[in-house]
């Protein structure tokens, strides 16, 4: 996935985990590979989420979320949030083991300590023999802070 060309790619690939699904096509990579490329290059708002049982194994942000002032990343052991579709996905080992997707809304603050509360789209996907579950959280709508969130 050389990134000048997946940087071309990703503009006419849309949003979110359908957009990581062409790419991941077009590329013949793994899904993981594939969002976590997704959101190193993206302009938009995404952060990808990988987690086992109630466990935060990694995160990636996309350079936009990574320069909010005062948020928190996720690290390794912490644990899914409660009341995102991520916590109620993992509470079934056949989500994960068949593969299955789900998709909600939530906020970003809900996920990540010092965050702004912005809507965004949780797209869950189980990755089956791997145990793991990958979360995309994205918005297509640019992050604007008021004076006093700087």
């Amino acid at each position: 996935m050389p990134e000048s060309l997946f940087r071309v790619a990703l503009n006419d690939a849309g949003y979110g985990f359908p957009a990581i699904s062409t790419l991941r096509e077009l590329c013949k990579t793994s899904i993981t590979a594939t969002a976590i490329r997704y959101a190193t290059y993206s302009d938009d708002p995404v952060a990808i989420i990988v987690s086992s049982g109630q466990r935060i194994e990694y995160c990636f942000l996309s350079e936009c979320l990574r320069d909010l002032p005062g948020l928190t990343w996720l690290r390794k052991g912490d644990p899914v949030p409660r009341n995102t579709e991520t916590h109620e996905f993992n509470k079934n080992s056949l989500n994960i083991q068949g593969a299955s997707t789900s998709e909600a809304w939530t906020n970003l603050d809900k996920w990540f300590d010092g965050a702004p509360s912005i809507e965004m789209k949780e797209d869950v996907v189980g990755l089956g023999s791997y145990l793991r579950t990958l979360t995309v959280l994205f918005t297509d709508q640019a992050i604007e802070l008021e004076d006093d969130d700087l």
